[in-house]
């Protein structure tokens, strides 16, 4: 049997392995963290997130890996350097599966250990408001209590705030400040911006903005590489649609003005990265999206990316018929080839860049490691998605210090992947993380995951990617097949 195998990403010594890989036994068994992806002619992306190795085969091969219990007769005498290989990247092992699982938890649990003590320095937002100029049909913060008349985080609490953030060792990997709401730059919040960016920028730090760009105009003079450095703006597809979906409050569009302000802000050497929040309304003007901004001169700016998300359930509610599955997301951004400069939100890389940054993750995101969000009313919450919902703050700020609700505050920051057994044999669980916290908890109990198809939506990337950088492989008929 002639197997020919394309290592395309790296691996390092890890104990998935088989521990001498020249004197490899005969009886080994596939590993349980394989997984395949298949791709025209006959050729499948072989992967295991554990080990972090990816490598492009024969379909038959890498359904021996992922499909079946132990390697097959006709697989046991191939040449011995393949199969040393095959041990090598962790795709065969002589571990029984519970070792195996025993060693995904160790290396989770050394994962987490090595980053203790970054996470002892958070990492800030200032929730300025809950106040919004625009009144998006899908906004996740419509029924905040008092959003129809909102505070605004006063200058005051500001300085008190930093007083705060001083207590906390110098980490330089933290030196940057989110700016979010509701929506942080409108003309009543300016006179608090500009507090915060005095004291941040005296103290070393940068700002991000999650803004959108309606009023930006009225902060050009705070956007810079050394102030408010990066901007999050999103557009919702072409004019006409965008304007539909992302009305102001008095109901006229907004187009127009974000894509003069996102201009002006590039100028000024900010970064500018461009959200489509996608959904079946707007699905199928993505193309013409892609072509409008090309027409308006943001497509190919050094500092602008474009990225596109589907539109989540409001947390408390089920999905309805006009929700995308990220997987079926990225599977549409694969049929034009205008849209391979739209990139998905989970996967911004190519596969080596996938490939490199496996096993490294044990939490899914800062809500259950460092992040810290301090609201106008003095409210501290760990998440962006339940500010403003007060039975999900984790502490109070009072003279000067947060006085943490410990089962609250204990209950984000003890949940990484190692605590979520039902995860340590996922392939994807270094990957992944164990999931957004919050959603997995509307499914049940502290120790829920909701998985929101991300293993699916993980292979469907790496297919992408993989066909992007590789045009001479054609697509077959039909949607593609991840296993």
């Amino acid at each position: 049997m002639t197997t020919q195998v394309n290592a395309m990403g790296r691996t390092d010594s890890y104990a998935l392995r088989t521990s001498t890989p020249h004197s490899t036994p005969t009886k080994l068994r596939p590993g349980a963290y394989n997984l395949q992806s298949r791709l025209p002619g006959g050729q499948s992306l072989l992967v295991n997130c554990i080990t972090r190795a990816i490598d492009l085969v024969p379909t038959s091969l890498a359904e021996y890996l992922t499909e079946v219990g132990e390697i097959p007769e006709d697989f046991v005498d191939p040449p011995q350097a393949l199969l040393d290989y095959l041990a090598l990247r962790g795709y065969v092992t002589n571990l029984s599966p519970e070792e195996e699982r025993t060693a995904v938890r160790d290396l989770a649990t050394r994962i987490d250990a090595a980053r203790a003590q970054e996470r002892a320095t958070p990492t800030f937002t200032f929730v300025l408001t809950y106040g919004c100029n625009l009144a998006c049909t899908y906004c996740f913060q419509s029924g905040i209590e008092g959003r129809a008349r909102p505070s605004i985080m006063s200058p005051d609490l500001v300085v008190r705030y930093f007083r705060y953030i001083d207590t906390f060792p110098h980490n330089q990997s933290k030196q940057n400040i989110e700016l979010f709401g509701g929506e942080p730059l409108m003309k009543s919040t300016r006179k608090t911006v500009e507090t915060i960016v005095k004291l941040g920028v005296d103290r070393g730090y940068t700002f991000t903005a999650t803004t959108n760009g309606v009023q930006l105009d009225h902060f050009r003079d705070l956007l810079s590489p050394t102030k408010i450095a990066r901007l999050l703006v999103t557009l919702d597809g072409p004019r006409e649609i965008h304007d539909a979906r992302r009305i102001n409050t008095s109901g006229h569009g907004t187009f127009a003005r974000i894509v003069s302000n996102i201009k002006a802000a590039t100028d000024e050497g900010v970064m500018v990265s461009i959200r489509t929040n996608v959904d079946r309304d707007n699905l199928a003007h993505l193309p013409a999206f892609i072509d409008s901004l090309d027409e308006v001169g943001l497509l190919g700016r050094r500092n602008v990316t474009v990225f596109a998300a589907p539109v989540k359930p409001s947390l408390g509610s089920l999905a309805t018929s006009e929700l995308l599955s990220h997987s079926e997301l990225i599977e549409f951004l694969s049929r034009d080839r205008r849209l391979l400069a739209l990139r998905d939100e989970k996967n911004q890389g190519s596969v080596n860049s996938w490939d490199f940054s496996w096993g490294e993750q044990s939490r899914y995101c800062g809500a259950v490691s460092s992040s810290l969000l301090l609201d106008p009313e003095g409210l501290v919450f760990t998440c962006n998605e339940v500010v403003g919902q007060p039975e999900h703050a984790v502490g109070q700020f009072r003279d000067d210090t947060v006085e943490f609700f410990a089962d609250k505050y204990s209950r984000w920051r003890k949940r990484s992947v190692v605590a979520l057994e039902q995860c340590l044999g996922c392939q994807v669980a270094l990957v992944c993380a164990g999931g957004c916290a919050i959603r997995g908890w509307h499914e049940g109990s502290a120790g829920a995951v909701d998985c929101g198809g991300f293993k699916e939506a993980f292979l469907s990337s790496l297919r992408r990617q993989f066909l992007t950088q590789n045009p001479q492989q054609e697509e077959p008929d039909g949607p593609p097949t991840s296993l």
